[in-house]
């Protein structure tokens, strides 16, 4: 019955939230005559203008938006969208919210609004944004599970929340337009239907994506002894915590630690409780080895060097430990990144605002290449603020999962899979001196580390050669295995380049270090992670993972940037970071791990990107640049380069494009391509047509990626034109950056020119104008500043830029514009022009369209049209001189209801900018044929004089000639809710039984009442009689021994309450259902009586007693351990636990309870304890600490040194084990199958 009544209340909340639309959809019919191109949408792809719709379940479909209400809808373009296209859906009063594949926005709007859009020219369709487009179709469905609920800018968070709750999902966590649910299936679709959610996805835990390679693999230390380190930059790492949490956190980086922030957790009522610890990294040590990666200056030896030796750093501290419950039940009480805030950009402006203009993340959620709500932020971030390049690690879910010896495409996390960002993977890492380790600690240590295969340290993830049988280190040409692969799921190059990332050698924080410290966190018992194999030194330890990738590329983008402020005083936008560093990357030869330099899979490709950092490359002098402000849909920019014949040629775009969104199936908004044509003036090259690593001539534009190459491996001699041209570009001006590199030199530059063309010299203006320039240089405008008596208004991007002159004082002034080409010359045109806004402010005028003079009845919708010389600010009607409301464009709607039949006088007032008013008036002829009578009502369910119990539903039928408002009712003049179509239910238990009064009042539009009432008897008073009760085992009279298991049966009329079992008068405990245990041996032999009572409902009894003898006497004088078996467990992924289960029985094998088993092991050369007390069936287990996989490879060796208590003597000679997986006396427990490295 529960959940029947359930499932009618979640469709009741389902019908309340489709009724936000239910009138006025704008028909999804497409203007003829136009492009069938598809809207790509996550759920589904589709061409309305072929006649397609969306293949979305029924109930996940709305009946569009009510008149007057704002919903959203997509809208759809001929082709790539121009900006005048873009202002005139503005111009409507619409709201632009996103791109939306292909040429579409999605926008916020009125129906009204929604009719004037379609009708534009420039639109081909526009439909209701679906309920269904909003739910990952990846989603759990099985149960209840926990969800990410993402709201739309703009919207009312707080009532989101509570229609959201509505549906009967769980509230975890709101943080601003973020929600975190706990709901099953047919929540989630009923969530769907809150008109502001946007995107429902599962939650995921962000995860860590657990020196000499960067400083020669990477070319560091070139790039450092020319004097690039980083000096001029402030670098952001953002991971768990920084050595003991202050600006000193270790001695290679002290006093250049210029802010350490802490993001505390906050817990989740039904999903975890956390313990917020400050900035201390104490756990796994990974913030501090990823934070010294970017830009620790290295030890006396140079051991630990970051790639930015001289950069600063600002680190923000993100992890805590929680225990987990509730709906997060699933994962384990541990270390998690709870810090991070929902919304990302509050993360990385409060970096940016400390001066970080490189942001490092070594973290992210495991989503197989989705593009997120987390990489939309990242992307919404770098948009915002083009000049930081923010990193991610692309993920350590590389896997071989077809068994062919080859690690499997599209395993990007997120937000890796922003677009904006320096994706970076994993490649393997190299040593001359191999990974020397301190064998002075106590630790197994021989001097170097033993490195091991990816087969033997993932058995279960790399099972097949090469891949298994290739080592972690030793070759800097082939990648690391774990490293996530691309493409990202809309079939983007990710990852952008790979870095080493196997036994990357960094600082170690001071907290908690097994053998260097005196105790273990006292947090959760452990010592915090020393890494791959064993440490170099207390300072500094082996890890790996993409997470030490990362932040040596983190670093090597601190390098370049240094670079171009040291030798060109240019602060580099990300864009232009980001292509110098693809455009210098070289490309590996084994990418596949199998030994030979082949090149089997040339650049670009999913397993290295554009190919491994070159820092040496980056900044040698060799390359040309360009950053320029930008282009729009049909623009162009066009550079010249000289090349050396033979040569290679090598151009890379870069651009940080606009957020996507989730709900889109492919993640590009603005779209530039790259043309490159040849100095024979025909042959051309378009960015990413690729073939055995080379640019190949001709191909199709790329329409996927914000990252464009063209690699020419022989290039001719002469002039190579590089032209780069806006296709689409929705969001516009769109910058974008440009390296070119291969011999390539620039002809010699002249400045600009520049004239401004509108207004003429001398002009007379008024009002806005629009000042229009035309620039020109041989090798590129960067950007056409205009200005106005000196005061910049703004840049020309090819449409001009809008002036409104009465801003200004009548008079002379001067209009000037300053053009400044790809290096940094200028040169300035100005014209004079007289202001004169000295107008004639006449007075609006205003008409009533509709209605004209004659009759009217009902509801009618009042429409007027004003104009004024100037400009209205509003227009307000009246009705009999009482206002009803302003006209802004879609008419007032009025209920003619509310006065008397007769004439009436209806009137508008229009009001200008200035004050200044007009009216119209139209007398109307009132006529509402139906006299408003009151409405009437019955109580249709009970009946009355019926008899009720228990929670019943109360039907009622309402109806009226103009309408119902409200049906409310009472029980005993109570009132109890309204009925709005299902009934109301009331627990008739809550009143005394006897006669109870139901009724409705019903109430019109009009506020006319209506009242009917039934009378009926409650009797929740059952005929109860008393249980039943019987002991079922053991049988009376029987003989028992040891543990015996009391089982009983009961019933009752009306229910059985509890049934609780007795010992000779003693409770020992109550049977749920699968009886109750009692050891015999806690009494003397003898007789021994049980006895069991029932109670039930009202407290009325019953027992049973039975008679059993009990005979417990066995023979025996020793005890010996007669079965020893062991199992083990992962605890995170990076550790794991083992446990013993040892049984004692004496010397004729009966089992000795109450004794104490003590056992002994040894983990790296200590030896620890522990002790287990046995059960009634001579039974315990002794579970092991936390022990680290990379050093216990082998297991555990665990050995029983002794048995005590008791009146037996422990004879270890007799101990034995019939499984044989032991001698009885020691026992191997080895790692869980799978067991992982930390990466």
């Amino acid at each position: 019955m529960k959940l029947r009544r359930r499932a009618i209340t979640l469709m009741a909340v389902v019908a309340m939230v489709g009724s936000v639309f239910a009138t006025g959809a704008v028909a999804a019919t497409p203007n003829t005559d136009r492009g069938d191109a598809p809207i790509r949408l996550r759920v589904d792809t589709f061409s309305p203008q072929r006649g397609e719709v969306a293949n979305i379940p029924a109930h996940l479909r709305s009946n569009g938006v009510a008149e007057g209400q704002r919903g959203y809808y997509i809208v759809q373009f001929d082709g790539p969208i121009a900006q005048d296209a873009r202002d005139a859906v503005a111009a409507q009063g619409a709201e632009i919210l996103s791109y939306i594949p292909d040429f579409a926005y999605k926008v916020r709007m009125n129906p009204a609004q929604a009719r004037k859009v379609s009708a534009l020219d420039a639109t081909s369709w526009v439909g209701v944004f679906e309920p269904g487009f909003k739910i990952d179709p990846d989603v759990s469905r099985e149960g209840v599970n926990t969800y990410r609920v993402d709201l739309e800018n703009g919207a009312n968070g707080a009532a989101a929340q509570g229609l959201i709750a509505a549906t009967g999902a769980s509230i975890v966590q709101r943080n601003g337009r973020v929600l975190t649910i706990a709901a099953t299936s047919e929540q989630i679709d009923a969530v769907a239907g809150v008109v502001d959610v946007a995107w429902i996805s599962d939650f995921l835990f962000f995860e860590k994506h657990n020196e000499y390679g960067a400083g020669v693999i990477m070319g560091a230390n070139v790039a450092n002894s020319s004097g690039y380190d980083g000096s001029t930059q402030t670098v952001a790492v953002a991971d768990t915590g920084i050595g003991d949490g202050t600006t000193s956190p270790h001695v290679d980086v002290n006093g250049r630690v210029t802010a350490v922030f802490d993001w505390p957790a906050s817990s989740a009522p039904t999903c975890y409780t956390a313990f917020p610890d400050g900035a201390q990294d104490v756990d796994s040590g990974h913030g501090t080895h990823t934070a010294l990666s970017v830009l620790s200056d290295g030890g006396p030896g140079g051991e630990g060097k970051g790639t930015a030796p001289a950069a600063s750093l600002v680190f923000q501290a993100t992890e805590d430990y929680a225990d987990l419950f509730g709906v997060c039940a699933g994962s384990p009480d541990g270390y998690y990144l709870l810090g991070l805030p929902d919304d990302l950009n509050d993360l990385y402006q409060q970096a940016y605002n400390a001066g970080a203009r490189v942001h490092s993340n070594s973290w992210g959620s495991s989503v197989a290449g989705d593009y997120t709500t987390s990489s939309e932020q990242t992307d919404e971030f770098t948009w915002n603020n083009t000049d930081m390049l923010i990193t991610f690690s692309a993920g350590n879910s590389g896997t071989d999962a077809n068994n062919n010896g080859v690690v499997d495409d599209d395993s990007i996390g997120a937000p890796a899979t922003a677009k904006n960002v320096l994706t970076v993977g994993a490649s393997e890492n190299e040593r001359a001196d191999n990974f020397p380790c301190d064998s002075t600690s106590g630790a197994a240590c021989s001097g170097v580390n033993d490195i091991f295969t990816y087969g033997s340290a993932w058995p279960g993830d790399f099972s097949a050669p090469p891949i298994s049988t290739d080592q972690s280190a030793g070759n800097a040409e082939q990648m690391a295995a774990f490293s996530s692969r691309g493409p990202t799921d809309d079939g983007r190059i990710k990852p952008d380049v790979v870095a080493p990332g196997t036994w990357v050698l960094s600082g170690f924080s001071d907290l908690y270090q097994e053998f260097y410290d005196g105790s273990a966190n006292p947090q959760n018992g452990a010592w915090q992670y020393d890494g791959w194999g064993f440490p170099l030194n207390e300072e500094y330890k082996y890890m790996g993972g993409t997470s030490m990738s990362n932040p040596l590329a983190a670093g090597a983008a601190a390098v370049v940037r240094d670079y171009y402020n040291k030798a060109h005083s240019v602060d580099a936008s990300a864009a232009l970071t980001k292509a110098t560093l693809i455009n210098s990357a070289v490309d590996m030869l084994d990418e596949n791990n199998d030994g030979a330099d082949d090149n089997d899979f040339p650049i670009p490709n999913s397993h290295e990107g554009w190919g491994r950092i070159d820092l040496a490359n980056a900044v040698d002098g060799s390359a040309e640049f360009v950053d320029a402000a930008g282009l729009t849909t049909g623009g162009s920019d066009t550079y010249n380069y000289t090349a050396t014949a033979g040569g290679v040629f090598k151009v890379t775009l870069a651009y940080s494009d606009f957020p996507s969104t989730a709900t889109a199936s492919s993640n590009l908004v603005n779209d530039l391509d790259l043309v490159v044509t040849a100095p024979d003036g025909t042959t051309t090259y378009v960015g990413n047509n690729f073939s055995s690593g080379w640019s190949q001539t001709g191909g199709s534009e790329d329409r996927t990626n914000n990252v464009e190459n063209v690699y020419i491996q022989a290039a001719s001699s002469g002039t190579y034109t590089v032209e780069v041209v806006g296709f689409n570009v929705p969001f516009g001006p769109q910058p974008y950056a440009l390296v070119v590199d291969g011999g390539a030199t620039g002809p010699v530059d002249n400045p600009p020119t520049v004239s401004v063309d509108a207004p003429a010299n001398g002009a007379t203006v008024s009002g806005t104008i629009t000042v229009d320039t035309t620039a020109s240089d041989d090798n590129g405008v960067s950007s056409v500043e205009v200005f106005v008596d000196g005061a910049s208004i703004g840049f020309d991007t090819g449409t001009g830029v809008s002036f409104d002159t009465t801003t200004v004082n009548d008079g002379t002034v001067s209009i000037s514009a300053t053009a400044t080409d790809t290096i940094g010359q200028t040169a300035t045109d100005s014209v004079t022009v007289t202001v004169d806004n000295v107008v004639v402010d006449d007075p609006p005028t205003v008409s009533i369209d509709s209605p004209t003079r004659g009759r009217i009845d009902g509801t009618i919708t009042i429409i007027t049209s004003s104009s004024d010389d100037i400009g209205v600010a509003s227009v307000e009607v009246f009705v009999e001189g009482a206002s009803v409301g302003f006209d802004t464009g879609s008419g007032v709607v009025w209920n003619s209801a509310t006065v008397p039949n007769g004439r009436t006088e209806i009137s508008a007032v229009a009001t200008d900018t200035s004050g200044q008013t007009a009216s119209d008036q139209v007398n109307v002829n009132v006529q509402n044929t139906t006299t408003d009578t009151p409405p009437t009502v019955t109580v249709d369910a009970p009946t009355d004089g019926a008899t009720v119990a228990g929670t019943i539903t109360i039907d009622t039928t309402a109806s009226d000639d103009n309408g119902v408002s409200s049906v409310e009712v009472f029980v005993d003049g109570a009132s109890i809710g309204f009925d709005t179509g299902t009934g109301v239910s009331f627990d008739t238990t809550t009143v005394n039984d006897g006669t109870v009064s139901i009724s409705a009042t019903a109430t019109d539009t009009i506020g006319q009442t209506a009242t009917d009432a039934v009378s009926v008897t409650v009797d929740n008073v059952p005929n109860d009689d008393p249980p039943t009760v019987t002991v079922d085992a053991p049988t009376d009279g029987a003989t028992v021994a040891g543990t015996i298991t009391i089982d009983t049966t009961a019933s009752d009329d009306n229910g059985v309450s509890s049934v609780e079992v007795f010992v000779d008068g003693a409770s020992i405990g109550f049977d749920t259902g699968t009886g109750v245990a009692f050891d015999t041996t806690t009494v003397a032999d003898g007789g021994l009586t049980i006895s069991a009572t029932a109670t039930d409902t009202v407290g009325q009894t019953a027992t049973d007693t039975i008679a059993v003898i009990v005979d417990n006497v066995v023979g025996g004088t020793d005890m010996h351990i007669g079965d020893l078996d062991g199992t083990s467990a992962e605890v995170g992924s990076t550790r794991y636990t083992a446990t013993v289960t040892a049984r004692v029985h004496d010397d004729s094998e009966a089992a000795v309870a109450g004794v104490t088993v003590n056992f002994s092991y040894v983990v790296r050369d200590r030896t620890q304890t522990m002790s287990c007390v046995t059960d009634s069936a001579g039974s315990c287990s002794a579970t092991t600490r936390r022990v680290n996989t990379s050093t216990n490879l082998d297991g555990i060796d665990i050995s029983v040194t002794s048995v005590t208590g008791g009146s037996l003597t422990y004879n270890a000679g007799a101990n034995h084990d019939p499984d044989g997986d032991s001698d009885g006396t020691s026992i191997i427990v080895l790692p869980p199958a799978g067991a992982q490295f930390a990466r």
